[in-house]
């Protein structure tokens, strides 16, 4: 069954004397796109593993990962602040030479000093960086089995909707099949009734004139479309049933059924049917945007 991208999932375990939460939510993309939040420095150099591993596992969708990392002595702070002294004195210096330089009056003070946000670094004392490694990615298979689950829920939902409109479509095929020889009929006679006009003018060879009536009206016959807009009603449903990633698949066949109901109300002159199926085949296009 197909998978809606939207879902939520989170998990948490110990590692090395920290509690690590994890919360991975989803929402439809046209690729696959993923953002970490919120992973201390110190551990940025997971970050590309971490993306690899939801790539891996999902096709679509714009992924976040937001991480909570708590030492498990006091759950209230985060790490400890640590103040570069030392680029704070060079800091000092460069905005006095500043200062003498453009012979300014006012005297450099903390305030400005505190501006300087980056002078401030933020570490995690005590950790083991290879427990982190071998531990997060069991913390975020499990968020991501969480995740996986709701989008599948989600999807059976979003299936059965896709599966009512597409009914509807199918219901119509027969009104537009009965369209089709009435059309036809009234083309051959409204071409013969011109060309019965033209007859005192011009000369014509009636075998020839039986020819290029039947020419043109084969030319004004629907029954190519209605074959093709069948075949992709056929597809598009075995896409719901199947366990592959099809959002691009029915999005795909949505514009080449859009494109057949087109061609059918161009040769029909439009109907109340042809702006039906085309109404519905919109909602299609909607609903199969947030499907993997």
């Amino acid at each position: 069954m197909i998978k809606s991208m939207t879902g939520y999932g989170k998990a948490d375990l110990e590692i090395t004397g920290y509690r690590v939460g994890l919360e991975i939510r989803s929402v439809n993309h046209r690729f696959c796109e993923i953002s970490v939040q919120n992973l201390p420095q110190d551990l940025r150099f997971l970050e590309t593993k971490l993306k690899k591993l939801v790539s891996r596992r999902f096709s679509r969708g714009h992924f976040y990962l937001s991480f909570q990392v708590m030492p498990m002595e006091n759950e209230f702070s985060f790490g400890n602040i640590y103040l570069n002294e030392e680029a704070l004195e060079r800091c000092f210096l460069a905005l006095s030479g500043i200062k003498k330089k453009l012979g300014l009056t006012e005297e450099v003070s903390l305030t400005h000093l505190l501006q300087l946000q980056d002078k401030f670094v933020q570490k995690m004392p005590g950790v083991d960086f290879k427990e982190f490694e071998s531990k997060i990615e069991s913390l975020l298979q499990k968020a991501m089995s969480e995740l996986d689950r709701m989008r599948e829920e989600e999807g059976k939902s979003l299936a059965s909707d896709l599966q009512s409109h597409l009914l509807l479509i199918k219901s119509q095929i027969g009104e537009i099949e009965r369209y089709r020889e009435g059309i036809l009929q009234n083309y051959k006679n409204r071409l013969l009734k011109k060309l019965d006009e033209l007859k005192s003018i011009l000369e014509m060879d009636p075998q020839r004139l039986a020819q290029e009536v039947v020419l043109y009206s084969d030319r004004m016959d629907i029954q190519e479309e209605i074959s093709r807009l069948i075949s992709h009603l056929s597809q598009f449903e075995k896409m719901i049933q199947g366990n592959e990633p099809s959002g691009r698949g029915m999005d795909f066949l949505l514009q080449e059924m859009n494109r057949e109901i087109n061609t059918i109300g161009s040769k029909t002159g439009g109907t109340p049917t042809t702006l039906f199926v085309k109404q519905e085949l919109e909602i299609l296009r909607e609903q199969v945007q947030n499907v993997e």
